[in-house]
C-alpha cells in the first residue's frame, strides 16, 4: 500500500508540523529533509499536476478509496491532478474527526491534514464582474497540488509524501500507534495529534492567494492537455488489441471487456469537450458492445473498436497540435509561480 523512505525522526527532535500552545507552527524546510516519506499512488519523477492516463486514474481512485475507507462520493477525481482528493466536510460527523469510517492507517498522508485555507473552497470573481463564484473542482484540485508540491509535502523527484504523523513521533506501522490514532479519530483528545497544523508550511505571507490565481490560469490549460493525452492513451490500448489477441495473450471475451472499459472510461474522460459528440458516441459503443456481442475477433476489431478509435482520434487531433503552445503556456505560468515563491525555502 505504501512504501517507507527516509528516517523516522526530526533530526532536531521537535515536532515541526505542529502548533504549540497557540504559538505559530514552525515551518518545515521546503524539501523536508530528514523526515520519513512514503509512496502512495504516484511514481518517482511524476508531477502531481495533470492526470495522463484515464484508466490509471480510475484505478488510483479505487485504490485511494480502499486505503482511506472514504466514501467515493466524498472524493474528487480531476483531470488536472494525478491523484484523487478527499472533499473536506467540516464540521465532521458527530463523534468523528474525519470522514465516517476513515482508516487510521492512512492518517500519515498530508491530504488527510489539509489546513483550513486549502480544505475549503474559495470564492473567485466571475467573468470580470463583481459577482463571485466558488472555485471549480479543477481549480481547487490544482490549488491543492501546487501547495503540496511547493511546500515539499509532495516530492516529485521521489514521488513520495511527507509522513505527517512521523513529525510528531507517531509511527503508524505500530499497532499501539494505530490504536491511538483510531481513538483520536473517534473523538478522544491527544495532545500530539491535536497540535498538528500544516498551515504555515503552505502559505506565502506576501501573497496568501497565490495558488488561487495560479489555479485559475492553469486549470483550463491542464484540462485541454488531459483531453489530448488521455485520448492518446486510450487509443494505444485499443491499438494493442489485435496484437494481444494474435499472440494469444488475450481471447475475444477479455478483449471485449477491455474495449468496454475503454468506452466507459473514455466517455467520462472526454465528457465536456466543447462542440464534440465523442463522449456520447463512446457511451453508445459501450451499450453496443453489451447488446451485439460481436461473434468474432474480426467483427470486434473492425466494428466497435475501430469506431471508438476514430472518436478518440478526433479529440486527440483537435488538441494535440496545440500541445507545444500549451506546454509553453504551462512553462510561463510555472515560471510565474517560481518567481512568486523566490526566497521561500528555509
Amino acid at each position: 500500500m505504501t512504501e517507507q523512505t527516509g528516517p523516522h525522526h526530526n533530526p532536531n527532535g521537535a515536532p515541526l508540523a505542529a502548533s504549540n500552545g497557540g504559538q505559530e507552527a514552525r515551518r518545515l524546510p521546503a524539501k523536508l529533509t530528514g523526515f520519513r516519506r512514503r509512496a502512495c499512488l504516484t511514481n518517482p519523477g511524476e508531477p502531481l499536476l495533470l492526470a495522463r492516463d484515464p484508466i490509471e486514474s480510475v484505478i488510483r481512485f479505487g485504490q485511494f478509496a480502499e486505503q482511506s475507507a472514504i466514501d467515493v462520493t466524498e472524493l474528487v477525481a480531476s483531470h488536472t491532478v494525478a491523484v484523487p482528493l478527499p472533499i473536506w466536510a467540516e464540521p465532521w460527523p458527530t463523534g468523528t474527526r474525519r470522514w465516517k469510517g476513515t482508516r487510521e492507517e492512512l492518517m500519515w498522508h498530508p491530504l488527510m491534514w489539509l489546513p483550513r485555507h486549502l480544505a475549503s473552497r474559495t470564492d473567485l470573481p466571475s467573468n470580470g464582474d463583481r459577482q463571485l463564484r466558488q472555485e471549480s473542482d479543477d481549480e481547487w484540485s490544482v490549488r491543492v497540488a501546487l501547495e503540496m508540491t511547493v511546500s515539499g509535502l509532495y516530492d516529485q523527484d521521489t514521488g513520495t509524501w511527507l509522513d505527517v504523523l512521523a513529525t510528531v513521533d507517531i509511527d503508524i506501522d505500530r499497532p499501539d500507534a494505530r490504536a491511538r490514532v483510531a481513538a483520536w479519530l473517534a473523538g478522544r483528545d491527544d495532545a500530539a495529534l491535536d497540535r498538528i497544523d500544516l498551515t504555515n508550511l503552505m502559505t506565502v505571507p506576501e501573497d496568501p492567494h497565490w495558488s488561487s490565481w495560479a489555479a485559475v490560469e492553469l486549470a483550463p490549460v491542464l484540462r485541454r492537455y488531459s483531453w489530448a493525452l488521455g485520448s492518446d492513451a486510450l487509443i494505444d490500448v485499443l491499438d494493442s488489441l489485435p496484437s494481444e489477441i494474435g499472440q494469444h495473450r488475450m481471447d475475444r471475451d477479455v478483449a471485449m471487456g477491455v474495449a468496454t472499459t475503454v468506452a466507459t472510461v473514455g466517455s467520462t474522460w472526454i465528457d465536456g469537450v466543447p462542440n464534440s459528440d465523442g463522449a456520447e458516441a463512446l457511451r453508445r459503443f459501450a451499450v453496443e458492445l453489451g447488446d451485439s456481442n460481436p461473434s468474432t475477433v474480426a467483427a470486434l476489431i473492425e466494428g466497435p473498436v475501430a469506431r471508438m478509435s476514430a472518436a478518440l482520434l478526433e479529440v486527440r487531433e483537435r488538441f494535440w497540435p496545440a500541445m507545444d503552445s500549451e506546454i509553453a503556456e504551462l512553462g510561463r505560468l510555472a515560471g510565474g509561480v517560481d518567481r512568486l515563491l523566490e526566497g521561500r525555502d528555509s
